[in-house]
């Protein structure tokens, strides 16, 4: 996404450039999904054959794996007169090549991945603060990241963020037997959904080659995620989820928040204006 200061350095030489390093045929994998037979091959070629790159491709940028926060903080972003706060919990997450992928989509099924989840049954079953409430874990080939997010009352910001605490330190401990089983039976059985159209099936296809997965990594996620019991799922929680190593970002109104947010005592609270976050905004002709 950048800002505005980073947008506003590019030229358009920088990015004729960064094209014609990085979008060439040696760099590219073609996907084709749907009632397709070999026949496809000559509209392919057709299409793709002429296809050369004016000079030698450039070379894999190096990423580093990016570093756990060393403790919890807690962001303020104040949206003056907001009748809403919204809550992300953010820490670093795994990449595809770290194992354990099933166990830890068991786990995160019954923390925040689903509408039984833990987290949606305590703000929106339990409390009423929110709608609903969520957890995500994203992968990528460098790092990942996971996230619980929710939007509340603004007048119930503070009680909202210490229940979040809560189900992100009750996960680590062992679940019930029984919330073990709906949760692997939840993740098992709607695996079939990520792969319900072609242009999914394609996506899943074209991840295997972007993040090197394993032949049979696909195959093999419904047997890993029905053997998850509860102490692999707690392995899980235990390797993704540290509450006292995240990023607790609030955006709302700080007149309303604050005070209730400090009084939790849940480490650094730093206030930030929207400006501070997005920059000035932008002029408009």
């Amino acid at each position: 996404g950048g800002d505005a200061a980073s947008i506003s350095a590019f030229t358009v030489a920088d990015l004729r450039a960064f094209h014609a390093a990085r979008y060439v045929p040696s760099a590219a994998t073609l996907v084709v999904a749907g009632a397709v037979t070999r026949d496809v091959l000559p509209l392919v070629e057709k299409a793709f054959g002429a296809w050369r790159a004016a000079a030698a491709p450039a070379p894999a940028p190096s990423v580093a794996v990016p570093a756990a926060l060393e403790a919890r903080t807690v962001w303020l972003v104040d949206k003056p007169g907001a009748a809403q706060s919204a809550i992300r919990v953010g820490a670093v997450g795994p990449s595809w090549s770290v194992p354990g992928y099933a166990a830890a989509e068991v786990m995160n099924t019954l923390l925040g991945g689903s509408f039984t989840s833990r987290l949606n049954d305590n703000l929106r079953e339990q409390h009423g603060y929110s709608y609903g409430a969520a957890s995500r874990l994203l992968r990528y080939r460098t790092g990942g990241l996971f996230v619980a997010f929710s939007d509340v009352q603004t007048d119930k910001t503070a009680p909202a963020v210490s229940e979040f605490l809560k189900e992100l330190e009750r996960i680590r401990t062992p679940a019930k037997p029984e919330e073990a089983e709906r949760a692997r039976s939840y993740a098992a059985l709607g695996y079939a959904g990520d792969f319900e159209t072609t242009a999914q099936l394609a996506r899943r296809v074209a991840d295997r080659v972007v993040y090197d997965l394993l032949e049979g990594f696909l195959e093999g996620f419904v047997p890993k995620a029905l053997a998850t019991d509860v102490a692999a799922l707690q392995a899980a929680a235990r390797g993704v989820v540290d509450p006292a190593r995240m990023a607790f970002v609030v955006v709302g109104d700080r007149k309303t928040a604050e005070a209730p947010l400090r009084a939790l005592g849940l480490g650094t609270v730093r206030t930030l204006t929207v400006e501070d976050v997005m920059g000035p905004a932008p002029t408009v002709e």
